[in-house]
């Protein structure tokens, strides 16, 4: 480090590429934690855009992404393990919400399977929250956080395949794809610079932010969508009378013709 530590020793399970306490003597990686802020303004914009239109099952959602992002610059600001879970914590609970916001909208998320689902993605997060708090095993949270997304983005498929015409596929794919790439980066950042190495490669987590937080923009939107096709909750959000902004142009006139068919 190039200057003595702010906020103390770092005590966080992991490290990043971003050398710390470099750009100021208060921060403990300037970069990494300033990006942060791109979650809340996705979550400003979906709480203020969304406050007429949307239910409280997705307004949790858009509340779980503004808390991840000043979680975030806190834990990039300190890389303390308390401010750490600031960030942690509310990236799960994130996808819980999102898998509950598709309560009832196909068959796997009805009657039993509503349950199951539920009680089975809570039971085994609430676990493996324990196990991680209690063993710092940085890992437990990477795959339980991994599951996660990969079970909401399996059941946001299972909804879309049952509106093949509509924007709804669409959305869950660029949801998918957009994490799965700032996974990749993510990794590559892991694996290619030292914690602390200060290279070009800390950029990638950058990157990741902006991926991430689009990603999770894109995944609340598609849960909102399916609610308005699928239970006729809220508002339709690809159309091109009130388009919501970065959802592409194409995807609201599809919402249109959507719209006009039924």
């Amino acid at each position: 480090m190039t200057a003595s530590p702010y906020w103390g020793n770092p005590d966080a399970t992991t490290q990043f590429c971003e050398a710390k306490y470099v750009v100021t003597p208060y921060v403990a990686e300037f970069w990494n934690s300033t990006s942060s802020a791109i979650y809340v303004v996705f979550a400003v914009l979906g709480l203020i855009r969304g406050a007429r239109c949307q239910d409280l099952r997705v307004k949790v959602c858009w509340i779980c992404l503004g808390t991840i992002g000043f979680g975030s610059m806190m834990f990039h600001g300190t890389m303390r393990f308390s401010s750490q879970m600031w960030d942690e914590i509310p990236m799960i609970l994130l996808v819980l919400s999102g898998i509950a916001c598709k309560d009832y909208c196909c068959w796997v998320t009805s009657g039993v399977g509503r349950w199951i689902v539920n009680c089975g993605c809570w039971g085994a997060t609430l676990a493996a929250v324990y196990l991680y708090v209690s063993s710092m095993f940085y890992e437990v949270f990477i795959h339980t956080f991994t599951a996660l997304v990969v079970i909401d983005f399996l059941l946001g498929i299972t909804l879309a395949l049952s509106r093949p015409k509509s924007p709804l596929p669409w959305l869950c794919l660029l949801y998918g794809v957009l994490i799965g790439l700032g996974r990749v980066v993510w990794e590559c950042e892991r694996l290619f610079c030292p914690d602390g190495g200060g290279t070009a490669i800390s950029w990638l987590h950058v990157v990741w932010h902006f991926c991430s937080a689009m990603s999770a923009y894109l995944g609340i939107l598609s849960n909102a969508q399916a609610r308005f096709e699928l239970l006729s909750v809220g508002d339709p959000v690809v159309s091109t009378l009130e388009a919501w902004p970065f959802v592409p142009q194409w995807l609201n006139t599809m919402g249109d013709k959507l719209d006009k068919r039924q």
